[in-house]
């Protein structure tokens, strides 16, 4: 399984995200010999409405089979900001498939859903604090 992400900032209120991931497999048991390709890609927007409130339109490819199998998924997604890092948003896709492999945090089932998100990042454990994190403190001469 591999998979390349990259997210693109061009106002403060806008997000574009993308994704390209792809796996490939080879099943040798029980003397059969199976091999099976996926790839997908993904594209989300997401506007922030107010400092609690977003909004995101999501859509996504997938390919299976050497591309002889397509799904495509279509959605959108209102998020709101509990406390920090921490959203609750739910969402509707009108079209969608299933992937557990490629589909990573997403929800790419057609239909309702909810879900909680919360942003990990360097702060959490005080890595800002260099009285906590020793990499970050100066070194003693």
């Amino acid at each position: 399984i591999v998979s390349l992400h990259g997210n693109y900032q061009p106002r403060k209120d806008l997000i574009w995200s993308g994704r390209i991931a792809g796996k490939w497999t080879q099943d040798r048991s029980n003397g059969l010999d199976s091999k099976y390709n996926a790839q997908l890609v993904s594209g989300r927007m997401i506007l922030e409405l107010s400092k609690r409130w977003d909004l995101s339109i999501q859509a996504s490819s997938h390919f299976s089979n050497s591309f002889k199998t397509q799904q495509y998924g279509l959605g959108v997604e209102l998020g709101y900001l509990l406390t920090e890092n921490l959203w609750l948003a739910g969402g509707f896709n009108f079209s969608g498939f299933e992937d557990e492999d490629l589909v990573d945090g997403d929800y790419t089932n057609p239909g309702w859903y909810a879900r909680l998100r919360y942003k990990f990042d360097e702060t959490l454990f005080g890595g800002h604090d260099s009285r906590i994190n020793n990499t970050l403190a100066p070194k003693p001469n």
